[in-house]
């Protein structure tokens, strides 16, 4: 209870008076009780109501310069105002806000993720107040103040309007060491360079600082480092021109914060060729380069970095397979912008996983759905003998052989051809050669009743297998051969062998079980058909094995027979003097619908085949340069003209722009400027993709200025991007390297006291100290008068006093 007229109660002294004096007069009781009522309903008595109707919101701070400092901070405040009947709402952010809670009671939430992106307190009081329920509410801002982006003031500003303060409590984390800054010549020539680098340490610490090159550590340096910022310079000489990318990171026990621990930098070294040849060594491509006074660098891998100022990239049987994602995003852009691109594919270039390459180039290494004819036909050899009614693993060894054959006729196309024979003095067909979808469930059901019996002579059911596969009209033509046991040497059928499968160009492949296996002679066999010889320890290891030399055969990656060069459609744009020799093998793909096939095999298949991706072309060479299937191609003049014409079809003519770059909070902008004749060029509708460790962003560029155009985005992380700028006329563009820093988020830790107290006066709040949170004012309890009812009471008493005088009268 409260008064709001306390002076009035000084009439309960006349009342103390009387009820004094009724202990000798009865009849002033009433007149005791009338006057300290009066005096109390004078007085404005006002009784306290228990309310419900306070809410408090919390901001919790999931940045990285935060960590989980707030999250922790955070529960013991709410457990206040819970204590006291309040309602908790809790809205986490960083670059973002989101809402985890609305305000309610009960339990709170525990911790998010943290976001390393940046700080964004603004949007998360906006979020806050579009949040506030009706009634008292504030809002608790637990943060370290230092916001990337957004206008913290301006939503302060707002909260006032409205009438709820902005508490601030103040949290954050320190951080040990960071690289404070990193850089060097953005050009250099061949030579020595020097890099410097700023490390800024909190406190006295020992650290370990590493420079690389590219993935390469040049230079390793342990350090102790005092307070503040230490400088450091490195001196390098990049073994060759081109760009190269350079790594600084800085490590110290005890250091929380990895994020701003390394910095790049990127240096173009020597001036930039006007052709870049990747591959493992050198190939005729150097030669025919040189002859055709293009100045081009030679690398042994690709790194998206290595398109900067580079007109046309030539892959010179490079393995595709090692062209990663990020690669293959940069390469596809340089393209697609303007650049060219030559894929000079032999043996190596296919060799093993090939990964999405295809995606960028005319053709596919997968057999068209419209192709239904067969590709490829095998026959499996399959010993019988009695050696194979042995054990292994605890199973009998011809069971282990039905069932890894059964499963590699299961992985074949279905259009393709297979057949199977099994032998022990004599060959015994099982199936004859037919299409998979013909005779796989009878070849399935002659392996269930094979048994293991007799001798081993490998030669005439070789010779068959030899004999059914002659005629087939298949691109593919193979016999895999499977034994365990030394065989009986048929030198007449070996000798028919050894003209017959060569000149057929059939492939054999063997594969010997165990010690007793006649290795000397599957190997040969081997050796006659080219193809590859296994050797297994166990029988356990035939049907991985079978299963992937199937996979393989069926489907090849390259031919290898003598092949004439055919014209194909697009031909007409290689006008040679004279048709182009032969080849001996060939790797094998099909083109794709809009593909422009210049030279084809017979078989149909495109030797050399180019299209158009973007603005750019891609041309692929079926046939290595190194002189394994193109040996009479080197000796021919022909070999100069197409080189000539190809290109001159792949390079692309166009006017280099200029490109700047910055970062401001918590985003990055890019700047092109483009100028021709000492003009500026207007009106451009210019557009770029940038590629780097985090991922790919398509960019659109709008005019800023005479002949300047920028684009934005939210800073990536750190490390060197590749930008590719482009316009539809393909006139305007190139590709450049973009070293950025890490997000500004990791660059200062600890509270920002001043931007929190900013906050707190603008809003009307108060800067929190304890984990007791005061309520809002006017929050917890209302006050209802009750003086009427004293006056009502007096005026009862009096009257009843009144009455009993009359009565006791």
């Amino acid at each position: 209870m409260r008064f709001l007229v306390p002076w009035a109660l000084a009439g309960l002294v006349p009342a103390l008076a009387v009820a004094a004096l009724s202990f000798r007069r009865r009849a002033l009781v009433g007149r005791a009780v009338t006057l300290a009522l009066l005096s109390l309903a004078l007085a404005g008595p006002e009784v306290a109501l228990r309310r419900t109707g306070e809410a408090v919101i919390f901001l919790v701070d999931r940045s990285a310069s935060v960590g989980e400092e707030a999250a922790f901070a955070f529960a013991d405040l709410a457990t206040s105002v819970l204590a006291r009947g309040g309602e908790v709402g809790v809205i986490e952010f960083a670059d973002g806000a989101e809402v985890r809670r609305w305000p309610s009671v009960g339990e709170v939430p525990s911790g998010g993720a943290v976001r390393p992106a940046g700080t964004d307190i603004g949007a998360a009081v906006d979020l806050a107040l579009a949040l506030a329920p009706d009634g008292p509410t504030q809002i608790v801002l637990l943060s370290d103040g230092r916001a990337t982006s957004g206008d913290a003031l301006a939503a302060a500003s707002r909260a006032r309007s409205r009438g709820i303060p902005v508490h601030v409590y103040p949290v954050g984390r320190g951080d040990l060491v960071r690289v404070a800054e990193f850089r060097g010549p953005a050009e250099a020539p061949l030579g020595a360079i020097t890099l410097d680098v700023a490390i800024e340490a909190s406190e006295p610490t020992a650290a370990a600082v590493h420079l690389y090159r590219g993935g390469e550590e040049i230079r390793g340096l342990a350090i102790d480092l005092p307070p503040g910022r230490t400088h450091l310079s490195f001196t390098d000489r990049p073994p060759d021109v081109g760009f190269h990318t350079y790594r600084v990171e800085v490590s110290a026990a005890g250091d929380a914060v990895a994020g701003n621990n390394a910095l790049s930098w990127g240096v173009a070294v020597g001036e930039a060729a006007a052709a870049l040849v990747v591959g493992p060594a050198p190939s005729a491509v150097d030669d025919l380069l040189l002859a055709a006074e293009v100045p081009f660098h030679r690398r042994t891998s690709l790194a998206p970095e290595d398109l900067a100022g580079v007109g046309l990239v030539i892959l010179d049987d490079h393995p595709l397979g090692l062209l990663g994602p990020r690669t293959l995003t940069a390469l596809r852009s340089w393209v697609a912008g303007g650049g060219g691109l030559l894929v000079v594919q032999g043996r190596r270039a296919v060799a093993g996983y090939l990964g999405p390459v295809e995606e960028v180039l005319p053709v596919t290494y997968t057999v068209p759905e419209r192709i239904q004819e067969a590709t490829a036909a095998v026959v499996f050899v399959l010993d019988r003998s009695a050696s194979m009614s042995g054990m292994a693993e605890g199973v009998v060894k011809i069971d282990l052989l039905k069932e890894a054959a059964a499963a590699a006729v299961e992985v074949m196309p279905w259009e393709d051809v297979v057949g199977a024979i099994a032998f022990d003095r004599w060959p015994h067909w099982l199936v004859r050669p037919g299409p998979v979808s013909e005779v796989r469930e009878a070849l399935f059901a002659a392996l269930r009743g094979l048994t293991a019996s007799g001798g081993t002579d490998v030669f005439p059911a070789l010779a068959a297998a030899v004999e059914a596969l002659l005629p087939l009209d298949v691109r593919v033509r193979h016999a895999i051969v499977i034994s365990d046991g030394k065989t009986i040497v048929d030198e007449e059928i070996l000798a028919g062998l050894r003209s017959a499968v060569p000149e057929a160009g059939i492939g054999i492949t063997t594969i010997a079980i165990g010690a007793d296996a006649d290795m000397e002679v599957l190997r040969e066999l081997s050796d006659l058909g080219g193809g590859r010889s296994y050797v297994l320890a166990s029988m356990g290891d035939l049907r991985p094995v079978l299963v992937q030399e199937t996979e393989r055969v069926a489907r090849p990656r390259f031919v290898e027979a003598a092949t004439p060069v055919l014209p194909g459609p697009g031909a007409a744009a290689f006008p040679l003097s004279g048709v182009l020799p032969p080849l001996v093998g060939y790797t094998l793909t099909f083109p794709k619908p809009t593909a422009d096939v210049a030279f084809l095999s017979p078989a149909g298949d495109p030797l050399l085949a180019r299209w158009q991706l973007g603005l750019g072309q891609v041309a692929v060479l079926n046939a290595d340069l190194s002189g394994i299937w193109t040996q009479q191609w080197l000796a021919s003049p022909q070999l100069g003209e197409l080189w000539g014409t190809l290109l001159g079809l792949l390079w692309g003519e166009r006017q280099v722009v200029r490109v700047d770059w910055e970062v401001r909070g918590a985003t990055l902008r890019l700047g092109v400027e483009a100028s021709e004749g000492g003009r500026w060029v207007n009106g451009l509708a210019l557009s770029g993709e940038l590629v780097g460790p985090g991922g790919s962003w398509s960019l659109p560029f709008g005019q800023t200025a005479p002949g300047r155009y920028e684009a934005s985005l939210p800073a990536p992380g750190s490390g060197v991007y590749v930008l590719t700028v482009a316009e539809p006329s393909g006139r305007y563009g190139g590709t450049f390297p973009v070293a950025l820093p890490y997000p500004a988020e990791l660059a200062a830790f600890g509270p920002d006291h001043d931007a929190l107290r900013e906050i707190a006066r603008i809003s009307a709040g108060e800067v929190v100290r304890d984990e007791i949170l005061p309520p809002p004012p006017g929050a917890g309890q209302d006050w209802l008068p009750i003086g009427r009812a004293f006056l009502w009471a007096a005026a009862c008493c009096f009257l009843l006093d009144l009455g009993l005088r009359k009565l006791l009268v």
